[in-house]
Formats: C-alpha cells, structure tokens, sequence
C-alpha cells in the first residue's frame, strides 16, 4: 500500500500511540530519514521525530551538533536485523531477545544511549548464565559497566569447586581478557587449588600465544603471556614436591624457583617474596537465630556473646539487626572482638552505618583470625532507633562443617545472650 493510500484511510482510530508508532513503521509512511546499516548496506528507514524523542544520541545525530545535510546515515557495526529490533523498542517497546542477538542489542543500546533496552538485555543475561556462557558474559558486563552482572558472573564462578573447574575447562575460558581473568585468579575465595590454576593460566598462555602465532616452546612467550597473572599464584602454599614438578616447566625464574622452594621448606628467604601467601578461603554466613520481633532499645549499653569455632578460620564481619521503626535507618556502631586473654584482636570503629531492611552488615577492614576450640567474645555498642530483637537461639549452629557454639557474655549489660537479643550473623571465610 503506497503512502498516498495509507494517508487517505482513517487507519489511526482505535490507536493508542505505540500502536500508530508501530504502524507508521510496519508500512513505512513518511519516513524521513534512511540508515544503511551493516556490511551490506541494507536500506532501512525510520523518523526522526521517534528516534530524537526516545535517544539523546539519536537527537543529537538527526537535530543537535552531530546532524548533517545528508538523509542517509551509515552504520557498518550493527547488523540489519539488530537494527530493526531496536526501531522496534524505540517505536513501540516491543522486542525479542535471544542467545544468539543479545549481545548485539546490548551494543546497539550502548551506542545510542537507550537505558532501558540496555537494562533489558543486563536482566536477559542475568538469567541465562551458564558454565558456557559466563566467560562471554563476563566480558560483555565489564565492557558496558554492568557492575551487577559482573558480579553476578564472578559469584557464579565461585559457587563450587566443581563449577569453576567445568568454566576454566570450557572453550571460552581462553577467549576471557587478561582483565577479566584477573579478576578470578586474584580472589581469596576461588574454590580451586593452585596447581589447578597454574595448568589453567598456562593452557589460557598457550592458546594466546598460537593466536598470536608465538613459538609456543619457548618458555619466555609463555611467561610473557601470562604477566602478572602468575603472581596472583600462590606457590608458597604448594607441598614442596608439587612445587618441584611445576618448576620443570622452566616458565619462573631461577630465582623465584630458589624463593619459593625455600619459603614451603621452611628456611628463610632474603627478600619478600611476590607470590601470595595467604589461604584462599571460602565465605560461609551463620546464623544463631532468624525468629525476629520488636523491640530492642540500645541507651548505649553493650551487646555481648562469646562464640567459640571448631575449626581456625577468620571472621569478615557480623550481620546485626535493623530498625523496627524505620525504612531507612542509620546507626551508630562500635565492635570489638575480644579473645579469652582479654585482648581486642578486631575493633571496628566508631562509625555511622546507613541500611534498611530487618538486618545489615558491619563488615571488617581486615579479616580477624580466629583460633578453633577458642573463646571470643562480640562486643557491641550501638546508638539509634528501637531495632528488631531474637527469639529461640541456637546455642550451637553448624555449616560447611564449622562449629559455632553459643554463650552468655558477663560483658552485656544490655540483655543479649545465647538465647536471645542482638547479633543473629556472623560471617566467615574458611581457608580451602
């Protein structure tokens, strides 16, 4: 149907506005501007009005600074039928979204500014991370600052000793960027251990070396490859005859093999060593109780438990309970945590925390060792709003095969006990 017979029919009746945005678009009528999207240069036209309502990016090329005399926009990187799902959003808010054009419209949305499809495509992703996916995702969600994804991917990764194994084995692993995957092989809690992550980085090394078409047996190409990612291997935690075995792949140096193999046999080493030394550890939160009801007023007075573990491990923190009050509260907090000599091993200062919820978190700026079969003792103060209280503690609690156990603090004077009160988490990292 031309567009002299669209115009002459009283086809926008019954239309709400998508609905007409949709049909000026289906049946192309009066279109005033025409991209030539793609390699091939497929023709597509589209209105300027729709496009610079819906985009700034749009607006400035077709009305602002950027626009020119020209009709024709070309546009190489995004190919015709991502183009067309776009119009499709910016017309009338309609689109389909799969595995295999996801990526594309992620772009598309990134290249003209159109948050809400961008945000569409973050949620699609979310949902379809997968031991295959999660490289290529990951990727994606650092290219176009989506913070949430990233971490999504991360914490993905990390689920299970099995999970990472079955990602660091997949094809895609050794597509990931450097940035990327330093951002696993540095975690503290990447549930593998280090010859696993050494074979890995050295198979990621060689891959990209034959891409780059290096001589994959010379072991300065390898190393080269790999950079800083081999520091983030912790060799000093390797037994001494794993160690010896890795060192025949001649990719560290004399010196570090001398460093290294000295520091695991236990005879003093000159200078620091640049390998990690620390445990990577596995995050685990335990609760003493979640039977939560008002009230519990503060007047300044201490909260305190002793607690005592199992197993040596450290602690990141404690999850407290919020406001009954308010949505949004602020509190004024100060934790120590006192061992059975009476001394403060962790004091986390005096400082206002924001949250809302029924409980928040007070997270460490250091990890504090805690020494099994052990008492410590939770020294709380807090200053604000009534908050929620516990009822029907555990006095023992075990997860991940920790141990906590529970007792009444003679350091409280504010009602907290094995029972009931305050401090219902606490978070752990137990070293893997």
């Amino acid at each position: 149907m031309s567009e002299i017979d669209q115009s002459s029919n009283n086809w926008q009746v019954g239309k709400k506005v998508l609905e007409c945005n949709k049909h000026m678009l289906t049946n192309q009528i009066q279109c005033d501007v025409l991209f030539k999207v793609g390699q091939e240069e497929k023709e597509v036209k589209a209105h300027r009005y729709v496009l610079g309502s819906r985009s700034s990016v749009f607006y400035a090329m077709l009305f602002g600074s950027l626009s020119g005399n020209s009709t024709d926009i070309i546009v190489p990187d995004i190919e015709s039928d991502i183009f067309q799902e776009l119009l499709r959003f910016l017309y009338y808010e309609e689109i389909t979204v799969k595995e295999e054009n996801v990526l594309g419209i992620l772009y598309a949305s990134e290249k003209y500014g159109v948050a809400d499809l961008k945000e569409y495509c973050n949620s699609y992703l979310k949902n379809h991370i997968s031991e295959e996916s999660v490289c290529t995702i990951m990727e994606n969600a650092k290219l176009f600052s989506l913070n949430d994804l990233f971490t999504k991917c991360i914490n993905f990764i990390v689920q299970s000793e099995a999970t990472t194994k079955s990602v660091f084995e997949s094809p895609n692993f050794s597509e990931l960027n450097r940035e990327c995957l330093a951002s696993l092989t540095k975690l503290d809690n990447l549930p593998v251990n280090e010859e696993f992550l050494y074979k890995s980085l050295k198979l990621w090394s060689l891959r990209n070396c034959d891409k780059k078409g290096s001589d994959l047996n010379n072991t300065e190409n390898i190393r080269s490859m790999m950079g800083d990612l081999l520091h983030h291997v912790r060799f000093p935690l390797m037994s001494l005859g794993t160690f010896l075995k890795i060192a025949g792949d001649n990719i560290l140096t004399d010196q570090e093999k001398d460093q290294i193999s000295k520091f695991i046999a236990g005879i003093p080493v000159e200078n620091a060593l640049i390998f990690p030394t620390r445990h990577r550890t596995k995050d685990i939160t335990i609760y003493r109780g979640t039977d939560y009801h008002p009230f519990w007023r503060f007047y300044g007075r201490i909260d305190a438990l002793i607690f005592r573990v199992n197993k040596t491990l450290y602690m990141r923190g404690l999850i407290l309970l919020g406001s009954c009050e308010k949505d949004l509260y602020t509190y004024t907090v100060e934790v120590k945590i006192i061992n059975s000599d009476n001394k403060t091993v962790c004091w986390f200062l005096e400082q206002p925390v924001t949250s809302s919820g029924k409980e928040f978190q007070v997270s460490f700026d250091e990890h504090c060792l805690v020494e099994a079969n052990q008492d410590y003792t939770i020294w709380l103060r807090m200053f604000g709003s009534k908050s929620y209280r516990m009822k029907n503690c555990h006095s023992m609690v075990t997860e991940d095969d920790v141990q906590v156990t529970f007792k009444t603090s003679d350091l409280c004077t504010n009602g907290t006990n094995e029972s009931r009160g305050q401090i219902p988490g606490f978070l752990f990292s137990i070293p893997l």
